[in-house]
C-alpha cells in the first residue's frame, strides 16, 4: 500500500483540535496530509494500492482524537497515552484508528543519544529518574521513511 505524503498537515489533526480549519493553521514541512479527490484517477490509486481510509476509519480516527483532546505533550517521549508527543499521536490515531503502521518503532537506545546537547536534554527532562533506552519511540524521521509513502509535493 502506498500513501501521497505532502508537505502539509495531517488530517488527522482536524480531529485533535476541532476548531481548527484548514484556511487558519500555518502548514510547514514536513506536516503530513493525505488526501483523496473524486478524480478517476485517485479512485484508481487507492484501488490500486489499496490505500483507502474509508469514512469509517476516518471516524474511528476522529473519535479517538477526540478522545485525547486536552492531554499534554509528551516532553520525556513514553510509549503511554497519559502524554503523547506528535509523531506518536500521528502514528497511534493511524494504527487505532485506521490499521496503518507508518514508519517503523525504534527503541530509545537506537537513536543518537551520545551528543552532549542530546545528553544535556536528557538530564534536564529525566533528572536522576531513569532514563531506558529499551523505551519505544517513533520518530518524524521514521515515519517520513516509510517507503509505502510517496512525496508528491513539496521539495
Amino acid at each position: 500500500m502506498r500513501l501521497p505524503l505532502l508537505a502539509a498537515l495531517a488530517a488527522v489533526l482536524f480531529a485533535c483540535d476541532a476548531s481548527a480549519r484548514p484556511n487558519a493553521i500555518g502548514l510547514r514541512d514536513g506536516d503530513l496530509v493525505f488526501q483523496r479527490s473524486r478524480s478517476q484517477q485517485s479512485a484508481a490509486v487507492a484501488l490500486a494500492t489499496r490505500s483507502s481510509l474509508t469514512p469509517e476509519k476516518v471516524a474511528r480516527m476522529r473519535e479517538l482524537g477526540q478522545s485525547w483532546l486536552g492531554r499534554h505533550y509528551d516532553l520525556q517521549f513514553r510509549w503511554d497515552d497519559e502524554r503523547l508527543y506528535c509523531s506518536e499521536l500521528v502514528y497511534k490515531l493511524y494504527e487505532r484508528g485506521a490499521g496503518l503502521s507508518i514508519g517503523k518503532v525504534q527503541r530509545a537506545g537506537e537513536m543518537a543519544l551520545g551528543h552532549p546537547e542530546v545528553q544535556r536534554k536528557l538530564r534536564q527532562r529525566f533528572g536522576d529518574r531513569a532514563f531506558s533506552p529499551d523505551e519505544p519511540v517513533v520518530t518524524p524521521q521514521a515515519m517520513f521513511d516509510d517507503p509505502r509513502l510517496v512525496l508528491v509535493g513539496g521539495r
